[in-house]
């Protein structure tokens, strides 16, 4: 049996607020591009599976400018505040080709068991969305520890500039030409986690996470994630 640990997510009195759209998932408005291939390669909103969650009523918040090979990180790094909790993580791993250089490169992807998201908390009345085994998008931001297991064991998983999305955010990069490698390659139609059967899921590569995590981030759900919590309980 696989062992993650997981802690408990602090979320404040008020309950959880659910917003149930086509998919039956928890989602919210927003302008991803699902389904759309980018404009140019590097592109970090291309086409998914599942539900991507927008920050801040369906707008994603552009990043500032970060420090080259370095993402703006949360407190006791730089002083931001972190606004997505889980309880644990693990980082999930594939091949596929890139689409610059066409060579084999390994790329890493951000699950969690579960997430509290406050960046919509704004007053007393407001409660944090609750949701359940998802991935990271558009990450903007993580906590010390979470980035550090990331540069030991996901060194290709960094921050990056993408001029489609005009926003620095960590990204897979190629091993050998170092191009980004965006959401529409990775996580789109025929990417590497564009999962739609047990088999696949079963087959990445798992690396436990070291603890809780935060970030300033957003959450995609889509069945196959499922599957990888009901692998952790074999």
């Amino acid at each position: 049996m696989v062992r993650l640990d997981v802690h408990p997510i602090p979320v404040g009195e008020g309950g959880r607020r659910r917003i149930d759209g086509p998919t039956g998932r928890l989602e919210r408005a927003g302008t991803d591009q699902v389904g759309r291939p980018p404009s140019r390669g590097d592109g970090l909103g291309g086409g998914q599976r599942g539900t991507r969650r927008s920050r801040r009523k369906g707008v994603w918040q552009q990043a500032g400018p970060a420090a080259p090979g370095s993402a703006r990180r949360g407190r006791g790094g730089g002083g931001v505040t972190l606004t997505l909790a889980a309880p644990g993580y693990a980082l999930l791993q594939a091949d596929t080709k890139c689409w610059k250089c066409g060579e084999g490169t390994r790329v890493t992807t951000i699950w969690v068991p579960s997430f509290a998201d406050t960046s919509d908390v704004e007053g007393p009345e407001d409660e944090p969305e609750i949701g359940g085994a998802a991935t990271l998008r558009h990450i903007e931001d993580l906590d010390d520890e979470v980035a550090a297991h990331v540069r030991e064991v996901a060194t290709w998983l960094k921050p990056g500039h993408s001029e489609t999305a005009e926003t620095t955010c960590w990204a897979n990069h190629c091993r050998h030409c170092d191009a980004l490698q965006g959401d529409y390659f990775v996580m789109g139609v025929n990417g590497p986690f564009f999962l739609q059967f047990r088999p696949e899921a079963d087959a990445l590569t798992f690396i436990p996470g070291r603890g809780p995590l935060k970030a300033n981030a957003s959450a995609a759900q889509s069945g196959w994630m499922d599957w990888i919590a009901e692998r952790l309980m074999v």
